[in-house]
């Protein structure tokens, strides 16, 4: 056996931490899709250069016999102390046909103001007590009474009525950022929202979206549509920013351009996790191997090529491969759900949750396997291009020479 049974520690931690990493990235990937969609639920935003959608629209959808629930929502990213804190705004009887709530503390009234159960524990606020609420990207302070603490799917916010929430993004009339609507025919919802001279997106959330109008919407100018690219870009970049002219629709960019970011930022770690796990690997397995060098020195000699080395190698590897990416994948699912149970993992004022599958467990098992053959095969090619010889002999210290004369006078 090449390997020593005692490489499998080494093996195990660099697959555990490799393996932790995984269910979080995959948290989020789908925190936008939970925060802003759902299954089988569409988005209306606004277009460019058109309105935002508004209650009288939302109103008008929730009316047609092609809709299960539509709900009107807006919003923001607000402070209560130093804490950044997520806030929609609802119509909390919309709201409930999406996301069902169970009330912790408190109760729920016509026009409540909730905290999720993780941000109660996170702010250390509960029902009854009151609140100070700043705006997101418009002036505003609000004292706010907490009428309930509620644990669901977005435990992580504070659900405000659409008029408060309204007031922290700078809002007119009954505008809103999104409507969400529960369908299962969509050409239906886009023909009315055509014969509404309506002009708006209408997607799926990290999924891509369509523009619906009856007419076309204004061109601007080259100048107009660079200036407001250039603005689109600085206001995802600088999310605080607080300019009253800027005549955009945060939310909306967000939702259509900010999803497919974050499948860039998951890549970016999935690269540089790889990577480290294979430097790790190849440091525990060149040291396994290089112990080994005098026996595959002596097979070398005796006739075996590179490629029987080879197969003998990755053979002895696999036997201890596959436990160590089985047992180190399933240590780092374990690990990736308690430091998330901890709360230590936070974006944009959302908790991240831990994702774990069984296709993902496999995915990541055959992931280490393949690394680990990588790391192996790498440390083998360069330990084979040396010569039998200098693979069995040992290194010798230079020993000074002197002639036999001087021996011998020495010895007598």
């Amino acid at each position: 056996m090449f390997f020593r049974r005692r490489i499998i520690i080494g093996m195990l931690l660099c697959i555990l931490v490799f393996s932790a990493f995984f269910p979080v990235l995959m948290g989020l990937k789908s925190l936008p899709k939970k925060t802003f969609g759902g299954e089988g639920v569409l988005t209306i935003t606004s277009a460019p250069n058109s309105r935002n959608p508004d209650e009288k629209m939302a109103d008008g959808i929730a009316a047609q016999d092609f809709t299960e629930a539509v709900s009107p929502e807006i919003y923001s990213l607000c402070v209560i102390g130093d804490v950044p804190v997520p806030v929609r705004g609802v119509r909390i009887k919309d709201f409930l046909k999406f996301d069902n709530l169970s009330i912790l503390e408190g109760n729920i009234t016509d026009s409540p103001v909730l905290l999720g159960a993780k941000l109660s524990k996170r702010l250390n606020i509960h029902a009854s007590e009151e609140i100070v609420l700043t705006g997101s990207t418009h002036p505003c302070v609000q004292i706010l009474t907490i009428d309930g603490v509620f644990l669901g799917s977005n435990d992580d916010e504070l659900l405000v009525p659409l008029e408060t929430a309204r007031k922290t993004v700078g809002m007119q009339g009954k505008e809103v950022s999104v409507i969400r609507v529960k369908t299962e025919n969509r050409s239906a919802l886009n023909d009315y929202l055509k014969k509404g001279n309506y002009t708006v997106n209408v997607g799926v959330v990290g999924g891509g979206s369509t523009t619906t109008s009856s007419s076309p919407a204004p061109s601007p100018s080259t100048n107009e549509k660079t200036e407001r690219e250039r603005l689109s870009v600085i206001a995802l970049r600088y999310p605080d920013i607080r300019e009253k002219r800027l005549d955009l629709n945060y939310m909306s960019l967000f939702i259509q351009m900010g999803a497919g970011s974050v499948k860039v930022v998951i890549f970016g770690f999935v690269v540089l996790s790889a990577l480290l796990t294979f430097i790790g690997l190849t440091a525990i397995l060149s040291r396994a191997i290089i112990e080994k060098k005098k026996d595959i020195g002596i097979l070398y000699g005796i006739g075996a090529n590179k490629l029987k080395i080879h197969l003998m190698l990755l053979t002895d590897l696999l036997k201890i491969t596959i436990p160590s990416a089985v047992i180190g994948t399933l240590l780092g699912f374990i690990l990736a759900k308690a430091l998330v149970s901890t709360g230590v993992f936070v974006a944009f004022g959302k908790f991240l949750p831990a994702t774990c599958s069984v296709p993902l467990f496999i995915e990541i098992v055959c992931f280490s396997i393949l690394i680990s053959c990588a790391s192996a095969y790498f440390v083998m090619d360069v330990l084979l291009k040396l010569r039998p010889m200098n693979l069995i002999s040992r290194t010798v210290p230079n020993r000074e020479v002197h002639e036999l004369s001087e021996v011998l006078n020495e010895t007598i």
